[in-house]
């Protein structure tokens, strides 16, 4: 296939919603080497070509050739860069016919733009593209907490609620990614860019947060904001992006179950002298205490949470990094606010995507109609298992956790929850919960880690 082909095989793609659609074409044109070399360079999270140009306006007669290989090549390996980078990218574009020219907008932004991610192609071709590696936390549930070293002291980080990124640092080259492999487009972000840049290799990892007027803005509105910006829209006036920062792996490690046995009280003190040294006044280090009891943890956290947090996470001082996929990190434990409600289904959402032949979400409103929001999040099974047995669901009490309460919309006057959770369904109850008892057992359970911490002072 050549350039323009692969850009037409790609719409084909995009034009259908179903996933076994999407799998039986891309199973068709992966067989073609070159349709499997353009989806390496769009899908692969460890490549970056550091220019996000715009599309041209000005087209010619030419399809990918030799030359076009090679300048990918070179603005991957950083061996083309800057000015020169810029005016050669730009006549590639110019000089390319409109589909092969849009194909190499595309890999430049490493986007297909046709509704599937590496995953789909991984399924067809195994290990075809290397996935986000990531370290999940685990629960205090999850681990045996009373066998690691209070007495040698824990690291007990704040979890800020901003947005999860992956600074890889390769080269004098500075890329950002989500947790999904999306390229964050860092021209948007100031100058950090170049601050990040300047840094030794690896792969820094933190969470985002979105500053104005010298105040950190609520999670809905900079979480928001940045979504906002990762698309393409500039920040609003006023507003700075501010990266905190909690661990750095070597790239020889961001494999597929990957790991780094380095102790991570030596990756922090790595972190912490880059902000320090490099960080240029821009870069934070994420709010760390070192604790020396289970009990005095949970006060910590505590003080989090009436803060607005979500809670906090304790950090074994010898642990590893390891790509832990769908699992969690034995070494890494989320302490977070968790408070049950019981909601009415009023109705299931449209489905896009990939869900577009079932739906999108459950649509839940509390009893009194002061609180709606919509539930999602559901394995393949269960949301089969709502899609056809709607009735089961609809105008019934399901019960969901959740993290908080957010303030009533200022167009709709309703109130709504952060990161709620399907639980199950309540065939024994008839009546949801009341926006006041909603907001009472967040309270409650608030209260509960407030008597830890009394215990524990």
């Amino acid at each position: 296939m050549n350039s323009c082909e692969i850009l037409r095989a790609l719409d084909t793609v995009a034009a259908v919603s179903g996933k076994l659609e999407k799998s039986a074409l891309l199973t068709t044109y992966m067989v073609d080497p070159t349709f499997q070399r353009v989806m390496k360079l769009m899908l692969n999270p460890l490549i970056s070509f550091y220019k996000r140009p715009a599309r041209s306006e000005v087209f010619g007669t030419g399809v990918f050739t030799d030359d076009t290989w090679l300048m990918l090549d070179r603005l991957a390996t950083r061996q083309l860069s800057g000015d020169a980078a810029n005016r050669e990218v730009q006549s590639a574009l110019n000089t390319l016919t409109p589909e092969s020219s849009e194909l190499l907008w595309r890999v430049l932004h490493r986007d297909p733009r046709a509704g599937f991610s590496e995953g789909s192609i991984n399924k067809i071709l195994p290990l075809t593209i290397p996935e986000v590696p990531y370290m999940r936390c685990s629960l205090p549930s999850d681990v045996d907490l009373e066998s690691w070293p209070w007495a040698r002291g824990i690291y007990l980080q704040e979890k800020a609620d901003g947005t999860f990124f992956a600074l890889t640092v390769k080269n004098g080259g500075a890329t950002v990614i989500s947790r999904s492999g999306f390229e964050w487009p860092l021209e948007l972000y100031g100058d950090l860019g170049e601050v990040f840049a300047s840094w030794p290799d690896g792969q820094y990892h933190g969470e985002m947060l979105v500053e104005k007027d010298g105040a950190i803005l609520p999670r809905e509105i900079g979480n928001g904001m940045l979504t906002s910006v990762n698309k393409g829209t500039p920040f609003q006036a006023g507003c700075v992006p501010v990266p905190y920062l909690w661990d750095v792996v070597p790239l020889e490690s961001l494999t597929r179950r990957g790991s780094c046995l380095t102790p991570y009280s030596e990756r922090f003190s790595q972190v912490g002298k880059v902000v320090e040294d490099l960080g240029g006044g821009k870069v934070r280090l994420i709010h760390t205490q070192v604790v020396y009891s289970l009990d005095e943890a949970y006060a910590a956290s505590g003080v989090h949470i009436r803060n607005g947090k979500e809670g906090a996470v304790i950090k074994h001082p010898d642990g590893p990094w390891r790509d832990t996929g769908s699992s969690g990190s034995p070494f890494s434990v989320k302490i977070k606010m968790e408070a049950p409600a019981e909601l009415r289904v009023k109705g299931l959402s449209k489905g896009k995507g990939k869900n577009a032949k079932t739906f999108g979400a459950l649509e839940c409103v509390s009893e009194c109609g002061m609180l709606e929001v919509n539930i999602s999040g559901f394995s393949d099974e269960l949301r089969l298992e709502i899609f056809n047995n709607p009735e089961r669901y609809i105008d019934s009490i399901i019960k969901v956790t959740f993290n908080d309460v957010t303030k009533p919309n200022k167009k709709t006057n309703l109130y709504s929850l952060f990161l709620p959770r399907f639980g199950e369904l309540r065939p024994d109850r008839t009546t949801a919960d009341t926006v006041e008892r909603i907001i009472q057992q967040l309270e409650d359970a608030k209260a509960t880690i407030g008597m830890i911490e009394s215990v524990a002072a």
